[in-house]
């Protein structure tokens, strides 16, 4: 069959309804593709009466999520005063009639009908709801636009003719993708209080979604060129009555009324109106029968050109025709599918691979020599990525639908034994390693099976050991709890929620404390570590996607649904009670991780368990890729992790019962070396110096308390000569209660000394201090060093700017530290690096010479420039700023310095 242009004086009016529309199922997370087709950049094509300016949307189902837009403006290139043209692309503008996915949409442009080169400055973005963090609005979100600018070129050139978009786009791989990419992970409703509120199309708004720049271009298919092309035909040949001014590419007709015309007459009143004939089209069979045919572009041409002629009232009678199936996944067409069903073939298999991890078997090298190998280089020869990639596709597009669970999609992929219950931390068959077998020859997996579930039962088994060797230690000091309540504790009153914040604070603290060394141990012994030094700061990295991915999930297990991941806390009448939760906590919570590891609905821990696995980081391989030593050593053992999380949960809590009891237990600093006796005599009692002198960096600490005992204060006391003078006494600090059950053989062979070295030394501030005025009492520490005078402050966020959330990280690190001030050279003026955390570092130059050799600029400049900064121009989660500032110099003349909050 064929569709042809009817030559005939007949029409059949139908206008698009937007049933089809309406009735489309909106997906609220996922990743929109918003690329520019054309004009590519750097690209050349013929002038022309009509430019299309195509744009395309992949997984358009998001677009009233997001409501994507596109703003832009052409300039000659020679001559950038004053823009041409310009053009915009709303939501609004967006006709989501057609189920088509890439969904493109065009706008159409008359002025590049001459030869020259162009600038185009496009501005592409979305709207996002971002997490109001400073409480600037009454709502936990406000809504936000997350864009991004980009100019390209592009140059006209030949005789004036027709644009083929088909052949301008067909290269995939362009040199410079023009879009964004946004990755919604989740949504919010949106704020109803918000001033942007009524321009949001979809009821929920993305929060704060990952927006990248576009990395691939698109090509424009046959049949959408011509369906473009029809469009361009019909605006130039329907608009410019001057056929001599048409060049015949165009292929317009005279309009004479003939039979033989590009247009279709209809009578309207007195007046004949012309339809064009690219409106009227016909499907002919065996060249007897037909039917008539529109595609969406060309109802919605119609429905442009009858609401031009006043025509009022629509309908599509024919809407029962448009009902369609889709092709079951994963075959790409109906006739794909019938061709496998034929060939009796599953047409529902998934059978495209990446790469050729198939086509190596149990005999490859990779396999068979693998000792002469590191573990990158196994991991890479076998394949293993392609192969990631292939059972992930598998698993989002099939087997999740099916009602899967994630470990059984892939161990049946994987041509192994079906392990169906992985994200259970009690199924004991999946921590079990696999060897490659005959399974695995031939048109299956191969060595890449092996690999990766291997990789994952070594993430198995790494929890599963971590929680036992917990339970152990729990199991330990369940046995000093009690006395150990009894020494330092008082029961909590009936209606005090204290121990139940410290109880959750302890479960995330003491889950970083605890987890870091024992993965930590446990990473660096394997090959990938251990075969390049270099590799152990990779481990370290490995070890917080670990603590990270465990410790963000401890809101969520206090609202589980099952008994496994969930936390039941609650008040409780002793402190033994409340400890023995967190050491329950502990372990529900290895539990929760690897349920959210490994049960696929959660598409971050997928990404955190790709990059856990990734360049073989898990599996066995040669140290050096030498056939050395290909035996891993012992992983950390329970009686080493038993003694780490008695000391920690001890070392966290002594400190805590004393300030929740109201002692205000704190290091004094003596100001003594360590040969000095009695120091401190004055104001501390020798009874707290014998027992809690502690020598470090040659300097002598005592642990103390301000024990209020009646001793200490002024009374009048009057003489015979009449007056009465004030005779004040001072109370002296005395050790902290329980201080002589810490001897070292108790309670995770805790000892003050522990204590007094673990914070190696606090801060003291009598003057600010008040009894309970913030949670260091009576050794607040202070704000930082000031140096500098106040500063001026210059936005410079993008979307290359650092994270708010490592900046406010970095200024934690000097926040402890209340002597953090810096020295700078002036000298050539060079900038210099104060300090960074993650993607945020922050750095000063002098910006003149004025005599100062040096200049100072302390710990509070930094922390108040890095916070006003985040208060006045944070945008996305990201900051980026600068300012200039008077800072004191060694001369007494103040020196002037540029501050600045960059990228790492």
């Amino acid at each position: 069959m064929r569709c042809i242009y009817s030559l005939a004086y007949w029409f059949v009016l139908i206008f698009v309804s937007n049933a089809t529309a309406e009735n489309r199922q909106q997906d609220s997370t996922g990743i929109l593709d918003f690329n520019l087709v054309f004009p590519r950049n750097e690209s050349t094509f013929v002038p022309s009466l009509m430019t299309p300016f195509v744009f395309s949307f992949r997984n358009p189902e998001l677009i009233p999520t997001l409501q994507p837009y596109a703003i832009y403006k052409i300039y000659n290139y020679s001559n950038t005063s004053q823009f041409i043209f310009d053009g915009r692309l709303d939501t609004g503008q967006i006709n989501l009639s057609a189920n088509h996915d890439p969904h493109l949409e065009v706008l159409y442009h008359r002025y590049l009908d001459l030869e020259g080169k162009w600038l185009m400055t496009l501005t592409t973005g979305v709207l996002n709801c971002v997490e109001d963090r400073d409480h600037y609005y009454n709502d936990s979100h406000y809504i936000d636009a997350n864009y991004t600018k980009i100019n390209i070129t592009f140059t006209t050139k030949g005789p004036s003719g027709q644009v083929d978009l088909a052949a301008e786009t067909s290269d995939n791989n362009c040199s410079s993708p023009v879009g964004l990419t946004a990755d919604v992970q989740n949504t919010v409703k949106v704020p109803e209080g918000d001033d942007r509120a009524d321009e949001m199309v979809a009821e929920v708004c993305a929060v704060e979604p990952l927006v990248t720049l576009a990395d691939k271009c698109i090509a424009v298919t046959s049949a959408a060129a011509t369906s473009i092309a029809a469009e361009m035909t019909w605006r130039v040949c329907g608009s410019i009555p001057n056929r001599s001014e048409i060049p015949d590419s165009w292929d317009c007709e005279p309009l004479d009324g003939k039979e033989d015309s590009k247009g279709v007459q209809i009578a309207s009143g007195e007046t004949t109106l012309l339809i064009p004939r690219i409106l009227v089209r016909m499907i002919v069979y065996d060249d007897k029968e037909w039917v008539s045919c529109m595609s969406p572009s060309t109802k919605k041409a119609r429905d442009a050109v009858y609401k031009g002629f006043g025509m009022g009232g629509t309908t599509d009678w024919a809407v029962d025709l448009q009902e369609y199936h889709d092709v079951p996944r994963p075959s790409k067409s109906w006739a794909i599918f019938k061709e496998d069903a034929a060939r009796g073939y599953d047409p529902k298999l998934d059978n495209e691979r990446t790469g050729n991890w198939t086509d190596l078997d149990c005999s490859s090298d990779v396999n068979e020599h693998i000792k002469f190998m590191s573990a990158p280089t196994a991991w890479r020869e076998s394949g293993a990525n392609g192969a990631w990639k292939d059972l992930m596709r598998i698993w989002k597009d099939l087997d999740e639908d099916r009602g899967y669970t994630l470990s059984r999609s892939i161990s049946l992929n994987l041509h192994i034994t079906p392990r169906p219950n992985c994200q259970w931390l009690n199924d004991g068959p999946f921590n079990e390693i696999i060897e490659c077998s005959d399974r695995m020859n031939g048109k299956f997996p191969g060595p890449a099976a092996k690999f990766i579930w291997n990789s994952w039962a070594r993430i198995h088994k790494m929890y599963s050991d971590y929680y036992n060797a917990v339970h152990d230690a729990a199991t330990s000091v369940s046995f000093d709890v009690a006395d150990f309540g009894n020494k330092f504790a008082p029961i909590p009153e009936a209606e005090d929620n204290t121990w139940l914040f410290v109880m959750i604070d302890l479960l995330t603290w003491g889950t970083s404390s605890i987890a870091a060394p024992f993965f930590n141990s446990y990473l660096k012994n394997l090959p990938y570590s251990k075969g390049n030094p270099a590799n152990h700061d990779n481990a370290k990295d490995t070890t917080m996607t670990f603590i990270g991915q465990s410790t963000t999930l401890v809101k969520d297990i206090r609202s589980g649904v099952s008994a496994e991941t969930t936390w039941t806390v609650g008040k409780r009448d002793s402190f033994t009670s409340y400890m023995g939760q967190v050491l329950d906590g502990w372990q529900t919570l290895a539990n929760a991780s690897v349920n959210d590891l490994f049960n696929g609905s959660n598409p971050a821990s997928l990404k955190i368990l790709e990059s856990l696995i990734s360049d073989g980081k898990m599996i066995e391989a040669g140290i050096d890729g030498e056939g050395s030593s290909f035996e891993t050593e012992a992983v950390p053992t329970g009686i080493n992790l038993k003694k780490h999380v008695a000391k920690t949960f001890y070392g966290y809590i002594i400190p805590t019962i004393w300030r929740v009891a109201g002692y205000y237990a704190f290091v004094l600093d003596s100001g003594y070396d360590c040969d000095a006796e009695y120091p401190s005599e004055d104001y501390v009692s020798k009874e707290a110096m014998d027992a809690t002198s502690t020598c470090y960096g040659d300097r002598l600490y005592y642990l103390v308390y301000p024990k209020e005992d009646g001793i200490g204060g002024c009374q009048k006391e009057c003489n015979t000569g009449g007056s009465c003078p004030d005779v004040c006494a001072w109370s002296k600090f005395r050790a902290p209660p329980g201080i002589e059950a810490l001897d070292g053989t108790r309670f995770g062979g805790m000892s003050a000394q522990d204590i007094v070295v673990g914070p190696e030394r606090a801060w003291q501030s009598w003057d600010t201090a008040a009894k309970g005025s913030s949670p260091f009492y009576p050794c607040d520490i202070p704000p930082g060093q000031r140096s500098c005078n106040k500063s001026t402050y210059k936005d410079d966020t993008s979307n290359a700017s650092p994270l708010v959330s490592d900046c406010e990280v970095m200024i934690k690190n000097f926040q402890n530290d209340g002597s953090t001030k810096w020295t700078t050279q002036t000298a050539d003026l060079q900038h210099r690096e104060l300090g960074h955390y993650g993607t945020c570092a922050f750095g000063v130059e002098a910006t003149e010479l004025n005599g100062n050799i040096h200049f100072h600029f302390g710990g509070g400049d930094l922390i108040e420039a890095i916070n006003t900064s985040i208060k006045q121009f944070k945008k996305n989660g990201k900051i980026g700023a600068s300012g200039k500032v008077l800072c004191a110099g060694n001369t007494g003349m103040t020196q002037p310095v540029l501050w600045g909050i960059y990228h790492t």
